[in-house]
């Protein structure tokens, strides 16, 4: 897979953070928050595919539906070619919405089981008024061929479809607004392996193509493994690790990073199973631990992960950054094994 042609950042997140209200709303007393995304710096390059990865409960979709403002930012900034669209005008992010789109986990639940596929992409070229009203139903069945769909697919509702054949439908319907940016949300996670395949593929065509920039989130490490050029890695509404695909998965830096790394079946019955390298359960997100996020399950967790958070850096002054206070010296027994 070939590197993004420019190093310019699409996207930039600076400090972002969403918080969602739970519990019944009282009168008196402090309210409770679930601190999905939690002051989290990012910056995605046009033409690249930035995979993210955790557990279920991390923050992955919560963080893509921000930089695409399908969720309102808590604090902090989202720019977008460098221009600030935490907070935009409703003129703003109706245009933003060209610019900017997300594919589903759901293509069933996303996609209008009342209208044909046909009246779902062409009302999409209605909405943004895109193109000649008499050419827009060419238009719908143009993408639906560059996706790898035929025109028969036009008169038929979303149950009449196959899984795979759905998530095309919504990839087409989101390329015809001619986005820059697309926020892909688990899109081949309930596809069988066969299809996965078929979609990732059409995905990275898509993006040769067209020069598409992807967030990609996902809980597979073997998906994230073959799109992506970079790789971040979430736990609890942080970033603690970023770098290059090859950099992230041949040398990570995060004992969080280790363990997901360790936790990917081999099939090999004769090779026996890894000791896990995660104590306990996930902390409450509405009760965040102080200091390193990580450090109630990490093995390397001393008194000062408990006592101060430890910042994104490089512990070799390049672009792998890690937010660990033992990453150096983890690195240096490592290698020395």
């Amino acid at each position: 897979m070939s590197s993004p042609s420019t190093h310019r950042p699409l996207v930039e997140a600076s400090s972002v953070s969403c918080r969602f209200p739970i519990g019944p709303a009282r009168p008196f007393g402090p309210k409770r928050f679930v601190h999905a995304v939690d002051n989290v710096d990012l910056e995605i390059r046009a033409g690249e595919t930035l995979g993210l990865v955790g557990e279920s409960g991390s923050g992955k979709s919560t963080l893509g539906r921000l930089l695409v403002g399908a969720l309102p930012v808590s604090a902090g900034a989202i720019r977008f070619i460098g221009e600030d669209v935490t907070h935009p005008t409703p003129a703003r992010w109706y245009a933003l919405r060209r610019d900017m789109q997300l594919v589903q986990q759901n293509p069933a639940a996303a996609l209008d089981p009342r209208m044909t596929v046909a009246d779902q992409l062409v009302e999409v070229l209605d909405i943004h008024a895109i193109g000649a009203r008499r050419a827009r139903h060419d238009a719908a069945a143009a993408m639906l061929w560059r996706v790898g769909l035929g025109s028969d697919i036009m008169r038929r509702y979303p149950h009449e479809l196959s899984g795979g054949q759905q998530q095309r439908v919504a990839i087409a319907r989101a390329l015809l607004v001619q986005p820059r940016f697309i926020v892909c949300d688990e899109p081949v996670s309930a596809l069988d392996l066969s299809v996965q395949a078929q979609v990732l593929n059409l995905l990275q065509d898509l993006q040769s193509e067209l020069g598409l920039t992807y967030l990609f989130v996902s809980h597979d490490l073997g998906v994230i493994r073959y799109l992506s050029h970079r790789i971040a890695v979430l736990y609890l509404g942080r970033v603690v690790e970023i770098g290059a695909r090859h950099e992230v998965l041949a040398r990570p830096l995060h004992p969080y990073t280790r363990a997901l790394l360790a936790s990917v079946p081999i099939p090999d019955p004769a090779r026996p199973a890894p000791a896990p390298q995660i104590l306990g359960e996930a902390p409450d997100p509405a009760s965040p631990p102080s200091g390193c996020r990580f450090h109630t399950r990490c093995p390397l967790a001393t008194d000062i992960c408990r006592r101060f958070a430890p910042p994104l850096t490089s512990p070799t002054a390049g672009t792998h950054l890690v937010a660990c206070h033992h990453a150096v010296a983890e690195r240096s027994i490592r290698g020395a094994a």
